[in-house]
């Protein structure tokens, strides 16, 4: 558990270092069995300490802690519920990508297995705002 939010917390660095998403904005999460942590509201990705990870039962909801989590917080849970397999949730906003995509640009995968993964655009969905529940059903 501490491990993870020690990873999670290097990721959140790396997402600002690498200048992935822009101020307080993006949230990142990761699965530990039953319960995810995620990033809580208010923060920069990389001002977020081990212990400030916000704690979640998947299964009712269950928020730990007095840290407030992210308004996204339901395209996360909705995330692990449909995929067992997902073990993590990143979402950035590269402001560059959006930029892009707000212009109308369509992103063409590079490599073949993407391709075959995505088929010959990148989707994306239209624009949706912050913390309703509709980017959750759009994912």
């Amino acid at each position: 558990m501490k491990n993870l939010r020690k990873k999670l917390s290097y990721y959140g660095n790396l997402i600002i270092e690498k200048k992935l998403t822009a101020g307080a904005g993006g949230n990142i999460s990761a699965r530990d069995g039953k319960f995810i942590y995620l990033s809580p509201s208010g923060f920069c990705l990389d001002e977020i300490k081990e212990n400030q990870w916000v704690k979640v039962d998947l299964e009712t909801g269950k928020i730990y802690g007095k840290l407030k989590p992210t308004c996204e917080i339901s395209m996360h849970i909705g995330i692990y519920s449909a995929r067992e397999d997902v073990n993590a949730v990143v979402h950035t906003h590269p402001p560059i990508t959006i930029g892009l995509i707000s212009a109308g640009v369509k992103f063409k995968p590079v490599f073949p297995d993407f391709v075959s993964l995505l088929g010959e655009e990148i989707p994306v969905i239209e624009y949706v705002t912050p913390g309703g529940g509709k980017i959750r059903e759009k994912v």
